[in-house]
């Protein structure tokens, strides 16, 4: 009986020490794993003079964004020769091939200007302003490619209202040009400020006329 008891208490005791090796192992490994996410963290994390150099780099862009601005307004070659120039600097700096694309487009130059524009809208590293997208529309509107212009306006109507219509009104789609130009109409309508959008209604009220009595 007693070398039964004793056996028994020896496999218990095995048995539990087997358990707390087993524990033990586990929690080195989980504190293994909680340790490498702290130090890929703590490795990815911009150290202060990576966060210096980003803050110094937004500060740079802001203050070329403002000159580019002002170079628009006065002359579009200028400002795609300036666009062009700082993206050798910033090489696929989202703002600067904006820039680029919208002097090229204010210069006509709509074939070149629209794989600029495409190039900001279709960026998987920020995110896409409407007016790209309407900006690439617009660029196939000038192109007469009416279709692939519809295709982008409609991914931004509510901005685009007007243009849509327009373009439904070149392929001589009445019915879509008239749809869409009374989209556009109440939208104005429904502004706080409705009569600051006179002269747009009463254009947007003389289109819709105007489709109807053809």
């Amino acid at each position: 009986m007693k070398k039964i008891i004793r056996k028994v208490a020896l496999f218990f005791v095995v048995w539990m020490s087997l358990n707390i090796i087993v524990a033990f192992y586990f929690s080195i490994g989980e504190f293994s794993e909680v340790f490498k996410k702290s130090n890929y963290f703590r490795n990815n994390e911009p150290s202060f003079f990576e966060e210096d150099a980003i803050r110094k780099r937004e500060q740079e862009i802001d203050y070329y964004s403002f000159k580019l601005d002002s170079l628009l307004d006065e002359n579009s070659l200028q400002a795609e020769l300036f666009a062009d120039k700082l993206l050798q600097k910033y090489k696929g700096e989202k703002e600067f091939i904006r820039y680029l694309a919208m002097a090229q487009y204010n210069q006509g130059k709509y074939e070149v200007a629209l794989p600029n524009f495409k190039r900001v809208t279709f960026s998987k590293f920020d995110y896409i302003q409407e007016n790209d997208i309407y900006n690439v529309g617009l660029c196939f509107e000038m192109l007469n490619q009416l279709d692939s212009a519809l295709h982008y306006y409609k991914r931004v109507s509510n901005i685009s209202q007007i243009r849509i219509a327009y373009c439904y009104e070149l392929q001589k789609n009445r019915d879509s040009a008239i749809h869409f130009y009374k989209l556009a109409k109440e939208d104005y309508k429904s502004r706080s400020n409705v009569l600051d959008y006179t002269k747009q209604l009463e254009f947007l009220n003389n289109k819709i006329d105007s489709l109807k009595s053809n």
